[in-house]
C-alpha cells in the first residue's frame, strides 16, 4: 500500500505522468492538488465490470456475530489506514450500523491476506475485513465466515490531465479496455499488483469515484486519511 501512496504523491507533484494507484489514493492525490483522470479501472475476470468486494469476516468461533452491529466493543482487524476496502469502506459500513470502533480496538494487519489470516487465527481479533480475493479462499475452506460484503470502486490507472489530448487519446485507446495478455504481448512487464487477481482494465470516468468522495465526507471525523 505504501508504494501506491508514493505513486500518488509523485503524480500530485507532477513527477510522473501515468500511474497505477488505489481508489483511495486517487481521492487523496486529487485532494493534494493532482490534476489527474482515470484511463481505466481494474477488473478481476473476463466479462466483469470494474470493481471488487470488501468482505466483512469473522472467525467461526465468534458464534454471536451475525451482522456488523455485532462488531461493537470488539477488537476489529482492518488492513491499514489508507486502504479503500480494508478500512475506509468498512468504517463507513460500521458507522452506518451504529458501531464506533475505539482507537484501542483498531488493529491493522497491513496486507489483505495477512489480515484475513489474523481473523482466521482468532488471537488478536475474531472479526475484520479483507478484499474478496484474499477472504474468499479462507471462507471456502471454512477458516472464515462471511458477515457481509460491499462492492468497492476498483483501483485505477491514471494520467495527468495536462497531457496533450492526442497522447491521452492514445493512452485511453491502448489501456482502457486492455487485458494482461494485451500488455505482455506489447512488451510491458507487469508487477505483482497487476498479475495477482487481475484480468485487465475497464474504462471508467472521474464520476466513478464519487462513492469514495461521499464516503470520506461522512467518515472524515473517524478516518484521518479522509482529511489528508
Amino acid at each position: 500500500m505504501q508504494s501506491t501512496l508514493k505513486r500518488g504523491l509523485a503524480i500530485a507533484a507532477d513527477q510522473i505522468d501515468i500511474a497505477q494507484i488505489s481508489a483511495f489514493t486517487y481521492y487523496q492525490s486529487q485532494n493534494a492538488g493532482a490534476e489527474i483522470e482515470p484511463i481505466g479501472a481494474q477488473i478481476t475476470q473476463e466479462g466483469a465490470e470494474p470493481g471488487y468486494y470488501s468482505v466483512a469476516v469473522k472467525n467461526p468461533a465468534a458464534t454471536d456475530v451475525t451482522s456488523l452491529e455485532d462488531f461493537a466493543d470488539r477488537p476489529v482487524c482492518f488492513v491499514n489506514p489508507t486502504s479503500t476496502s480494508g478500512f475506509a469502506v468498512p468504517m463507513g459500513g460500521l458507522l452506518e450500523a451504529g458501531v464506533t470502533v475505539s482507537e484501542d480496538n483498531r488493529l491493522f494487519g497491513e496486507e489483505h491476506d495477512l489480515n484475513a489470516r489474523k481473523v482466521a487465527e482468532g488471537t488478536d481479533c475474531q472479526v475484520g475485513f479483507a478484499q474478496d480475493i484474499d477472504a474468499d479462499p479462507l471462507i471456502e475452506s471454512g477458516d472464515l465466515e462471511e458477515v457481509t460484503r460491499v462492492l468497492v470502486p476498483a483501483a485505477p490507472i491514471v494520467m495527468q490531465t495536462a497531457l496533450p489530448q492526442d497522447v491521452k487519446d492514445q493512452l485511453t485507446e491502448a489501456l482502457a479496455d486492455s487485458t494482461q495478455s494485451d500488455l505482455t504481448d506489447a512488451g510491458v512487464e507487469l508487477n505483482e499488483f497487476l498479475t495477482d487477481g487481475w484480468f485487465g482494465f475497464g474504462k471508467v470516468d472521474d464520476a466513478y469515484y464519487d462513492l469514495i468522495r461521499t464516503l470520506c465526507s461522512e467518515i472524515a471525523d473517524e478516518v484521518e486519511a479522509c482529511r489528508a
